[in-house]
């Protein structure tokens, strides 16, 4: 096997066991409602049936699709599951949780079950917090988005499996929420296959110059860094208009037709890299295509349900996290791809190759995201 044909297939590969996680990062939902006089609350958590079924046996004959009736013949399963997985307490200690009769809601195309929940609670209504062990050990791209009210404003937060989350409004830290989003910024980036595809295949051509319908490696990595720059600037500067403008919701297209666009981009980008003869530079791609890939970054922000009251402070943390989180992949890739441009091989076989692979996942990620 050559090795050309091994790049393809390396890179190919890689992305195609992350095609179904290009944006598809793993949710549930909770909401809760703010205290009464005697600390009860209500509240409701809404997990996909499709993550519930990961761990609970639901499928009971076993065809592969699961139906109401075998959801409520699991329903003690269930609801002792969801004991064990979403603890709560207060400043007085842990709160006594009930599940109601379960429900089912739709989130896009995607089913989710629905228990509704009553808490409990002897402490201080703002001092709340929630130990998530929801799919811990098991999906590392699982969140669960917390929408509370409490003493008439409405909060909203993230909670990670395996940690204790303080939802209360008396834990409320700008600091705190500002981090947080900043590191959800940086993990939407590490996880968002597609992403780092377009960034991969705009990386490809930096440590190359265009020399006629050439490519010719660049003689100095200052000069790959600073047409790195270039690239990364633009694509921050374009995906940062359309980020702020979506989730302040001025601007929202459908989050499918953004998805399928996406993957477009990634595709042409990558093929761009087979002809140099048409000289588009990488930061002119960036900052065009960034604009489409501001929108899914705000796709990850509007399941959230942020009001434009409380949007600011995490839109500019999850953006700075994104930042954070391409510039490491820079910082990565761009001293190996500027080691390996001066083997002729480099252009001749290892550019069009990768580039190949990445066009091509791409193309199957836009089918598998066209409507239906």
């Amino acid at each position: 096997m050559s090795r050309a044909r091994s790049i393809v297939l390396a890179v190919a590969w890689m992305l195609c066991a992350a095609a179904a996680s290009a944006h598809g990062t793993s949710r549930s939902y909770l909401s809760a409602e703010p205290a009464d006089s005697g600390g009860h609350r209500a509240a409701q958590w809404e997990v996909a049936l499709l993550d519930l079924a990961v761990v609970l046996p639901l499928d009971e004959d076993g065809d592969h699709r699961i139906v109401w009736g075998e959801i409520l013949a699991q329903e003690t399963l269930i609801a002792s599951m969801v004991h064990a997985q979403l603890r709560f307490s207060d400043a007085a200690g842990d709160c006594r949780t009930e599940v109601a009769p379960l429900m089912i809601n739709w989130h896009g195309e995607q089913a989710y079950v629905v228990a509704p929940l009553r808490l409990a609670c002897a402490g201080q209504s703002g001092t709340l917090a929630v130990t998530y062990g929801f799919l811990n050990g098991i999906d590392g791209s699982h969140r669960m988005l917390v929408r509370i009210g409490d003493a008439s404003v409405v909060r909203t937060l993230v909670a990670v499996p395996g940690e204790r989350r303080e939802i209360g409004a008396a834990h409320a830290s700008g600091r705190v929420e500002f981090m947080r989003y900043l590191k959800e910024g940086a993990h939407h980036i590490w996880i968002g296959y597609d992403h780092l595809a377009f960034l991969l295949a705009l990386l490809l051509p930096a440590v190359l110059r265009r020399v006629g319908s050439r490519w010719q490696p660049v003689s100095q990595l200052r000069d790959a860094a600073t047409e790195t720059l270039k690239i990364v600037s633009a694509f921050t500067l374009s995906h940062s208009i359309t980020l702020a403008l979506s989730a302040l919701g001025w601007v929202r297209p459908p989050a499918q037709a953004i998805e399928v666009a996406i993957a477009l981009s990634v595709a042409a980008a990558a093929a761009l890299n087979l002809a140099p003869k048409w000289n588009l530079r990488g930061a002119w791609l960036a900052f065009g295509f960034g604009f489409i890939h501001g929108f899914g970054f705000a796709n990850a922000l509007s399941d959230l349900g942020l009001s434009r009251g409380d949007v600011v402070l995490p839109l500019l943390g999850f953006n700075l996290g994104v930042e954070i989180g391409q510039l490491a992949v820079v910082a990565a890739v761009l001293p190996l791809l500027f080691w390996w441009r001066l083997r002729p091989v480099y252009v001749s076989r290892w550019l069009p190759a990768a580039s190949c692979a990445i066009a091509a996942v791409a193309l199957y990620w836009t089918l598998i995201r066209w409507p239906h």
